[in-house]
């Protein structure tokens, strides 16, 4: 289930944790969210 889109997120979310925990929760969490609905509807289709 490990996806690339998965594993782009997760680089992205520790690039932004490691800039600025608060930026990460600012824009990690809802992205990370955005990628989930994503992903889920691909595995819908």
């Amino acid at each position: 289930m490990f996806t690339a889109a998965a594993a782009v997120a997760w680089v992205v979310a520790v690039v932004l944790e490691w800039v600025s925990p608060m930026w990460a929760a600012a824009v990690g969490g809802p992205m990370l969210m955005l990628l989930g609905g994503v992903e889920a509807a691909s595995k819908a289709d």
